[in-house]
């Protein structure tokens, strides 16, 4: 025996159809995500390009083992929204740890101050072509890390 679904549909379904739909509420703690992560040594001719901020740390470590990161470091993030962060950054041989991609990204935006060692600059391109401000930052995944607190020691 064949069946054929019946298709629904509302007693409504006209009177709805006009109506422009409405776009699901953002959770406010969810961040605008990662496209694309473009890192580029100039001077040597080596690239990465990598969605996720943790591959991205990876290729800057084996970079700075290799002495790489001393000439300019060019990166470029490209957003689900179709928001892009584009800047450079060059680490000394005297700094003595590697800092994280989004921790140098905020120090080229001014967010944070630069670490001993480090150059920074920054150029933002917002999806419309103009700059986004520190407030739109706070919604896109530039996690800060941020060391753990040591619990106070209360004198006995």
């Amino acid at each position: 025996m064949k069946t054929t679904p019946i298709p629904f549909q509302s007693s409504g379904h006209a009177t709805n159809s006009a109506r422009p739909a409405v776009a699901p509420a953002r959770d406010p703690d969810e961040r605008i995500g990662i496209v694309r992560i473009l890192l580029r040594l100039p001077h040597c001719g080596m690239t990465a390009v990598v969605s996720e901020f943790t591959d991205a740390d990876r290729a800057l470590v084996a970079w700075k083992q290799a002495r790489r990161l001393s000439d300019s470091c060019d990166f470029s993030i490209l957003f689900t929204d179709g928001a892009a962060i584009r800047g450079s950054f060059g680490v000394s041989e005297k700094a003595k740890n590697l800092l994280s991609l989004p921790r140098i990204v905020r120090m080229a935006l001014g967010i944070c101050p630069l670490a001993r060692g480090y150059v920074a600059s920054c150029v933002l391109v917002d999806k419309s072509g103009g700059p986004l401000s520190h407030a739109q930052l706070d919604e896109y995944a530039l996690k800060q890390h941020v060391p753990p607190v040591k619990p106070a020691q209360c004198p006995s």
